[in-house]
């Protein structure tokens, strides 16, 4: 395994002789990050023709299709995840129909969200560039009806400009990061099997938000990290049914709050210097302190 990473590694660092080609990387897991580098992989999958595509845009076509497919051996019916790093012409990305995972880091404008919601099959986005979204951005991403997990980072907008997000009834997982925006609000425009939330650097989410989640029975993974919740959620996060992760570092939660959600709540419960849920303390598990585990989705 350490020889495959080496070799991919190795591969996309020879940046300028792979300008516009392909490389196959080794580990599927590994993301190859370097400019003007494109990666293809075999998806460990059951499905031989499932191909998962890390596509770096940087001299040359500037449209997504168009530079997939000047890379070699890549079929589009057999694209079905796709890694943008730079900005990108998306107007044609409806050419790959099988298409189930996109993730941008660009920033995105409305024109380019309107091209993606175009892709009937998807079921993840991650757009990691969201300052120059407009409510009709958001308009666009919740027709989206296969949409099982959405990240979104860097979001300016905040309030009913998210409440299109009711409309993907089949979200699971929800990422919000470094919205500062967003508030308690949100909780409103949650569909109801939501499974994972993840808030991280979302100072103005507070208790308003926690009081109503013990209504979603799927909730199994939650992350409130950098927001204001305090003392006053504690009894409704000790009342979500299915709840098995709980990080509430840097947070307003007292020593004493925390101390009872360790000792009363069924879920794994992270803090800023403990992780371990107190039911599992009980029974005389290890416990790791001074560790906190950050973004873990």
């Amino acid at each position: 395994m350490m020889v495959q990473q080496s070799t991919s590694q190795w591969m996309c660092r020879s940046g300028p002789m792979l300008r516009s080609s392909i490389v196959t990387c080794l580990v599927v897991s590994w993301t190859c990050m370097v400019t003007s580098c494109t990666s293809q992989t075999k998806s460990p999958t059951s499905d031989p023709d499932r191909w998962k595509t890390e596509v770096q845009f940087g001299d040359g076509e500037a449209s997504v299709a168009k530079r997939i497919l000047k890379s070699r051996g890549v079929v589009f019916a057999q694209v079905t995840s796709v890694v943008v790093v730079d900005p990108v012409d998306f107007s044609d990305l409806h050419q790959l129909t099988k298409l189930e995972s996109l993730s941008v880091f660009p920033n995105v404008s409305d024109s380019d969200v309107a091209d993606i919601a175009l892709q009937d099959n998807l079921r993840a986005l991650h757009l990691h560039g969201c300052q120059a979204l407009t409510p009709q951005g958001m308009d666009a991403i919740s027709r989206l009806s296969h949409l099982e997990e959405l990240e979104l980072t860097k979001l300016t907008l905040g309030g009913e400009d998210l409440a299109g997000l009711k409309s993907l009834q089949a979200l699971r997982v929800l990422k919000i990061v470094s919205v500062p925006n967003v508030t308690g609000k949100l909780i409103n425009y949650l569909p109801p099997g939501i499974e994972h939330i993840e808030f991280f650097a979302c100072p103005r989410v507070d208790d308003s938000f926690a009081s109503s989640l013990p209504q979603f029975s799927k909730l199994r993974t939650l992350s409130l990290q950098g927001t204001s919740i305090s003392d006053g959620s504690v009894p409704a996060l000790l009342k979500i049914p299915s709840l098995t992760s709980l990080t509430i570092a840097d947070t307003r939660i007292s020593h004493a709050g925390a101390h009872t959600l360790r000792t009363q709540s069924k879920a794994s419960v992270w803090t800023d210097t403990t992780q371990r849920a107190g039911s599992s303390q009980s029974k005389g598990r290890n416990t790791n302190r001074n560790r906190s585990p950050g973004r873990s989705f």
